[in-house]
């Protein structure tokens, strides 16, 4: 009887796995080379708990973050009931086993992204896709932000967010060591800008007030603060979150008493999250949205897949990646690109002439006065071409990733897992649409014509 339970469950197992392979997730598992991925990260180490998954369901987990577009706490539950889902991260859970730890999408991801590189990682994928890319020798190139989940940055929610924070830290350790806590009108400028954050319009001398009296909350909350840690526990000061996070706020404190007095910017350095201080204002210039608070991209397509080419949180240039771009996707497809899609701000002399130099044809408009009939034909259709497949299939991924893969606001806690996050969204993007070009082809050939009744 037990062999016929035995026989009866891999029957079962085999039918799961054709089952499996015939669904929109079991194509993209079937794309994406998981053993290769999994062999550039090192190998975990042997002690410890039984781990549920290995490398390769960590790999798994976040792509299926990115496809599903699910919070790390659903994505756990679904897991924990979907067999497609525990399939594609190489496991089979029995009656008695799921995953109750609601960190665990999180835990992978922090310990994915202390080792991952960005440009590896993409070489990996794109020798198992290279197969599949038609038209590998024209390159679209633009920019995009991927907005972090953060709240709208103004000058005096960030300094309240210091105060509250330096106050707070200040007040714990009083109670901790039961001594009295120091005068101060905490309490009184907690109510004034609850009564200016309630207002509906803030006029521009109120909001000087506020940052000024904010501004001078927060310089004697800093002193007291330090006091009270040389005093009574100064083993707090070796700690280096605490450390990280009281250097955060001094910067923004001189940041923001240069802006008051000079009422000019802090520059390109400027801090505008408290959490997240290594977000940067990226100027835009659309017309919904000036300025976007998260990570530049500066994306490439090869064969309809979009890819990335350079991540910052600072703002760049877009102009100045064009040479270094061509040359990764050389590098990529072992190939010489003969046509260059790219917006006007590209079309810079520099870069006219290089392409020139390099026999590269783009869709840049040819500079002095219009003539009445160009001279080379081919070149004025094929930069038609170009423009208009840049201004839809490559700016439609970016639609695309931002809508259906969880890169409409990025909502990692750090720089490392927030660069993870967008780069697992974008190659997610790509994986399905190398899944549906594989199925096409799989697909047979439709008759055009019809017999005869």
């Amino acid at each position: 009887m037990s062999q016929l339970t035995l026989f009866a469950s891999e029957i079962e197992n085999s039918l799961k796995w054709q089952i499996f392979k015939s669904t929109d997730i079991g194509r993209l598992y079937q794309c994406i080379p998981f053993e290769d991925l999994a062999q550039y990260f090192p190998a975990l180490p042997k002690k410890g708990k039984d781990r549920i998954m290995n490398v390769q369901g960590g790999i798994a987990l976040q792509i299926l973050k990115s496809y599903l577009n699910l919070s790390d706490a659903k994505l756990i539950a679904r897991v924990n009931t979907d067999w497609s889902l525990q399939l594609f991260c190489g496991v089979n859970f029995g009656l008695h086993t799921r995953i109750k730890d609601q960190d665990y999408v999180g835990r992978w991801r922090r310990w994915l992204s202390s080792y991952m590189n960005v440009q590896a990682l993409q070489e990996i994928l794109l020798k198992h896709w290279k197969e599949d890319l038609s038209d590998q020798q024209s390159c679209l190139m633009d920019a995009t932000c991927y907005e972090s989940h953060v709240r709208f940055p103004t000058d005096a929610k960030l300094l309240w967010e210091c105060c509250e924070w330096v106050f707070e830290t200040m007040f714990s350790i009083c109670k901790e060591h039961s001594i009295r806590k120091p005068r101060s009108k905490y309490k009184d400028k907690k109510q004034g800008y609850s009564a200016y954050s309630r207002r509906r319009k803030k006029g521009y001398k109120k909001t000087q007030k506020i940052k000024k009296q904010l501004l001078y909350l927060l310089e004697k909350g800093l002193g007291q603060l330090t006091e009270i840690i040389v005093q009574c526990s100064p083993e707090i000061a070796q700690k280096e979150k605490f450390q990280m996070r009281l250097g955060v706020i001094y910067k923004v404190l001189e940041q923001q008493q240069e802006i008051y007095e000079k009422g000019e910017t802090a520059g390109a350095d400027r801090i505008i999250s408290l959490a997240k201080p290594y977000l940067r204002p990226i100027v835009r210039g659309k017309e919904t949205k000036r300025v976007e608070f998260g990570v530049k991209a500066h994306m490439f397509e090869i064969g309809g897949l979009c890819l990335i080419e350079h991540l910052s949180f600072n703002a760049f240039n877009e102009s100045t990646r064009l040479k270094s771009t061509v040359r990764l996707h050389q590098q990529y497809i072992r190939k010489k690109v003969k046509m260059l899609g790219a917006d006007k701000i590209y079309a810079t002399r520099e870069n006219r002439r290089w392409c020139k130099a390099n026999g590269i044809i783009t869709n840049f408009v040819p500079l002095g006065r219009p003539k009445k009939q160009e001279k080379n034909a081919v070149q004025s259709v094929a930069r038609k071409a170009l423009d208009k497949e840049r201004s839809t299939v490559l700016e439609g991924a970016f639609g695309n990733q931002k809508m259906h893969y969880s890169l409409g606001r990025v909502r990692a806690k750090t720089a490392k897992t927030e660069i993870l996050w967008i780069a697992f969204g974008v190659w997610t993007a790509a994986a399905m649409k190398i899944a549906r070009i594989r199925e096409n082809k799989a697909a047979p050939p439709q008759n055009s014509t019809s017999k005869a009744a």
